[in-house]
C-alpha cells in the first residue's frame, strides 16, 4: 500500500483495519466496484486499453477527461466426555498473507511509486485514471494474493473485449492532472523500470490476453504521445511481445491525441520466451520487470528489455524513442485488461506488487 511518503498516513490505518477484518466481511466491503476516473471501460477504452481519449473520435474527445456455523455463534457439545465439537462461531478465518513482501514502509532509493493493493478501497484515490470495467476490474481481499491479502482481480467475460484498465501519472506532465493522484510531478524521468505481478487462474487456457502493460511519454495536453513503450502477449500467443513507437519528427511531436496510430512509428519490437499465458504456468504468481531509458536528444542509443522471474527475456538497444525532443521525460504508467476481438471464455487473472523506479527492481 506504500504509494509515497504523503499518501502513508492516511492510508496505514486502514491497511491495519482491514487485516483485522475477516474474510468474509473483506469480500462484502471491497467487491463493490469503485468509481470509475471518467472512463466507462466498454466506451472509453481504445483499441489497445488506453487511458484518455480516443483519437478520431471528436464527439467524445476530451483532452481533461478520463484515459477501466451454528446461528448464535456458540460452540456445539459433544458427546458423553464432555469435549467441545462442531462449529466454534461464526466468523470464518482470515485470509492467507502471500508469500512475497510488500511495499516497505520506506521506499529504497529510485523507487517513485509501489502499490500493494492492501486495503485499497477507492482506486481512483491512488491512481490518475482507472476504469473498472462495469465491475470487473476492482480490488479483492480474499487471500491468495502474491503479497498480504489484497489483489487486483480482472475478471474478462466470454467475447467482451474491455475489462477495465489503471493508470499511474509520475512526473512532469502536460495533461491537465488537476484533482487527480501524481508522484514526483516536479521531476523528469529518461529512464524508468517498473515491475508487478500477474497470475492466471487455473484452467487459464493457451491463449495470449493481448493488452497487459504500458508507458508513455505525454508530451502535448491534447495527450499527443511522443513515445509509447508496449507489453502485450505475442497477438494470441503464449509469450510476451514489446513494441516501441515514437512519435518524433524533426525534433518535434506530430502525434494528436493518444494512440494515434497513423503518425506512431514502429522503433523496436522484443520477443518473448516463456509461456506466460500457457495453462501450464496458470495458477501461479509471476513477475514481469520491464526498463526503458530514452535515448540522448539526437542520438539513438535507447534501451527496451524486460524480464520474466528475473530471467531477461529480450532485450534490445540504439533505440531512436524520441530524436531531439526532450520537453517530457516518461510520465505515465498503465497496467490494461483489453483483449482485441474478446475472451474466448469468462476467465480471470490478478496483479499484484505494482513499482516503478529509476533503478533495477527485481522480483
Amino acid at each position: 500500500m506504500r504509494r509515497s511518503a504523503k499518501y502513508r498516513d492516511a492510508h496505514r490505518a486502514v491497511a491495519l483495519m482491514a487485516m483485522m477484518i475477516t474474510g468474509a466481511a473483506c469480500s462484502d466491503t471491497t467487491n463493490s466496484p469503485a468509481g470509475s476516473g471518467g472512463v466507462d471501460a466498454d466506451e472509453g477504452e481504445g483499441a489497445f486499453g488506453s487511458s484518455g481519449p480516443e483519437t478520431g473520435a471528436d464527439e467524445d474527445f476530451d483532452p481533461e477527461g478520463s484515459t477501466g456455523a451454528g446461528d448464535d455463534g456458540a460452540g456445539e457439545t459433544g458427546g458423553d466426555d464432555g469435549t467441545t465439537g462442531g462449529s466454534s462461531g461464526g466468523f470464518d478465518p482470515a485470509p492467507e498473507a502471500g508469500p512475497f513482501p510488500a511495499c516497505p514502509d520506506d521506499l529504497p532509493e529510485g523507487w517513485i511509486f509501489c502499490e500493494d493493493f492492501e486495503a485499497l478501497g477507492d482506486p481512483s484515490s491512488v491512481f490518475f485514471d482507472y476504469a473498472d470495467g462495469e465491475g470487473n476490474f476492482t480490488p479483492e481481499f480474499e487471500g491468495d494474493a502474491a503479497s498480504g491479502v489484497g489483489a487486483m482481480r480482472a475478471h474478462y467475460r466470454e467475447g467482451v473485449e474491455a475489462a477495465g484498465f489503471l493508470s499511474v501519472s509520475f512526473g512532469a506532465n502536460p495533461i491537465n492532472t488537476a484533482g487527480r493522484p501524481g508522484y514526483a510531478e516536479s521531476d523528469d524521468f529518461g529512464e524508468v523500470y517498473w515491475r508487478f505481478r500477474v497470475k492466471m487462474q487455473e484452467g487459464w487456457p493457451d491463449a495470449g490476453p493481448h493488452n497487459l502493460t504500458r508507458v508513455s511519454a505525454f508530451a502535448q495536453a491534447d495527450w499527443g504521445q511522443a513515445m509509447v513503450a508496449n507489453i502485450s502477449s505475442n497477438g494470441d500467443g503464449v509469450t510476451l511481445l514489446g513494441q516501441g513507437s515514437s512519435c518524433v519528427d524533426a525534433g518535434a511531436v506530430k502525434c494528436a491525441g493518444i494512440d494515434d496510430a497513423t503518425k506512431l512509428e514502429p522503433v523496436g519490437t522484443l520477443a518473448g520466451r516463456t509461456a506466460l499465458f500457457s495453462s501450464e504456468q496458470a495458477g501461479e504468481w509471476r513477475c514481469v520487470e520491464a526498463h526503458v531509458k530514452l535515448n540522448t536528444p539526437g542520438i539513438a542509443d535507447g534501451l527496451f528489455e524486460f524480464w520474466v522471474d528475473g530471467n531477461l527475456e529480450a532485450s534490445t538497444g540504439a533505440v531512436d524513442w524520441r530524436g531531439e525532443w526532450s520537453e517530457f521525460g516518461m510520465n505515465l504508467l498503465t497496467l490494461e485488461n483489453f483483449w482485441v476481438g474478446g475472451a474466448p471464455a469468462d476467465l480471470d487473472r490478478w496483479f499484484d506488487d505494482l513499482v516503478i523506479s529509476t533503478s533495477p527492481i527485481g522480483c
